[in-house]
């Protein structure tokens, strides 16, 4: 089985967001982004909440 980091099934503009949050939380755009994952955390896939999680987000 391939790891959902190299193959996620859910779209590539949230896996390229998320890469970016990753890199640098800071920004406006990605702490904005970050957000509205909080508010939505139910709708997120598990994989989605692990990567989240793994990066300090926690849901609200």
């Amino acid at each position: 089985m391939i790891d959902p980091w190299w193959n996620p099934p859910w779209p590539i503009l949230w896996q390229r967001t998320y890469q970016q949050a990753r890199a640098d939380h800071r920004h406006p755009t990605t702490r904005h982004w970050l957000q509205n994952q909080q508010r939505g955390w139910l709708l997120l896939h598990p994989h989605q909440q692990h990567l989240l999680v793994s990066i300090g987000m926690t849901p609200t």
